[in-house]
């Protein structure tokens, strides 16, 4: 009786070294195999990021880039206008496009009056309209009556960030074509007009050396909407006659801060100077004053460090961070685009890919552990 018992003990211990070797062995296993899986899903994530920040990084490049190029081309063929239109050729085309109310204020005819077809144009109350200034008004006119409607065609739906394109005039008026709305009714002065950051940004003073320029992500009160201005000076024998340029709507990429393609992580939208443009926590974007209100988000600092060596798109994977981020510059308007994926969502994967297999693997060992004590 005794020696069964020695012998019974003995199997148990032997199963009990046993079962500890196995849990040790299956411990492993699953710690290895949980690394695997955090590994390959951090690859995937890392790839889909890239491919996330270049896709709005080549998007944004052309739309941008288009705005330039547009702009460009509206100062060049108004210059153009500028110095080989006669004045004679002028006058009877100013009355046949333009009258005057009683206040001053000079507005487009009634049939020239159909902004989804032709310009909005038109001079503020107190503008004084010499010959000067119906020469830009008509040649302004003209010109973007040719170039406008073709910029908002079928065939250019993938700019369709682009707002309006324009023609300013110191002192006299403007002329837009947007198909989103009519602005022939101008109904302010000049000194209200001279705040936009399109014009006020042409002027020689704040702008001596007459370089293009994108203004400031700024939210345009009359379309209820974010934009940013590409503008070009138009000056001639050293005098500013008028500025060119588009408006581009950002809406679109204001709105880039849910993130459906990469689930769990956000976008965050920076200005080069690290301003916060967009955030997910935000309840408003961008304050009239530029001034955000603080974000606890750890994620900020990493990101703002990194504006400047930002060069091109690119994917950091820091095993110091708590997170995976992805950054690009957005060319022309001083802008940077940052994804950020948190390691937990990352380890939530992980986890509940490899649960089915612990569960079933931790069941096979203790199948195993109760038949080795039957047998």
């Amino acid at each position: 009786m005794a020696e069964f018992v020695a012998k019974r003990r003995l199997v148990l211990d032997l199963i009990v070294i046993l079962a500890g070797i196995l849990l040790v062995a299956y411990a492993l296993q699953v710690w290895f195999n949980y690394r695997y899986l955090t590994s390959r899903i951090a690859e995937r994530a890392n790839s889909a990021m890239n491919q996330h920040i270049g896709a709005i990084w080549r998007f944004q490049d052309a739309q941008f880039t288009q705005s330039q190029t547009t702009a460009k081309l509206i100062a060049a063929q108004f210059r153009q206008a500028w110095l080989s239109t006669r004045q004679d050729q002028i006058n009877e085309r100013f009355g046949v496009l333009y009258k005057s109310k009683p206040d001053g204020e000079t507005l487009l005819q009634a049939p020239f009056r159909d902004f989804k077809r032709h310009p909005s144009a038109g001079a503020p109350r107190g503008s004084k309209i010499d010959a000067e200034n119906q020469k830009k008004l008509v040649i302004g006119y003209d010109l973007i009556d040719q170039i406008g409607p073709n910029l908002f065609t079928a065939e250019r739906a993938d700019f369709n960030q682009l707002f309006s394109a324009f023609v300013w005039y110191p002192n006299s008026g403007i002329t837009v074509f947007s198909p989103y709305g009519e602005w022939g009714i101008v109904n302010a002065t000049w000194d209200a007009i001279a705040g936009y950051p399109s014009v006020k940004g042409a002027m020689p003073a704040t702008n001596p050396k007459r370089q293009p320029f994108w203004s400031p992500v700024y939210f345009d009160h009359d379309v209820k909407k974010w934009m940013t201005t590409y503008s070009v000076p138009i000056d001639v024998h050293s005098t500013w006659i008028a500025t060119a340029g588009v408006d581009v709507s950002l809406e679109h990429l204001l709105s880039l801060t849910k993130n459906p393609v990469l689930p769990g992580s956000y976008n965050v939208i920076l200005r080069d100077d690290g301003e916060i443009v967009a955030h997910p926590e935000l309840k408003e974007m961008l304050q009239q004053d530029g001034k955000m209100q603080a974000l606890r988000d750890p994620a900020l600092p990493v990101l703002r460090a990194a504006l400047g060596e930002l060069r091109s798109p690119s994917v950091v994977d820091d095993a110091r961070l708590d997170y995976l981020y992805g950054m690009a510059p957005l060319p022309g308007p001083g802008l940077a685009i940052a994804i950020v994926l948190p390691r937990s969502v990352i380890n939530a994967e992980a986890f509940a890919l490899g649960k089915m297999a612990i569960l079933s693997g931790l069941l096979s060992m203790l199948m195993a552990l109760a038949g080795i004590y039957f047998a």
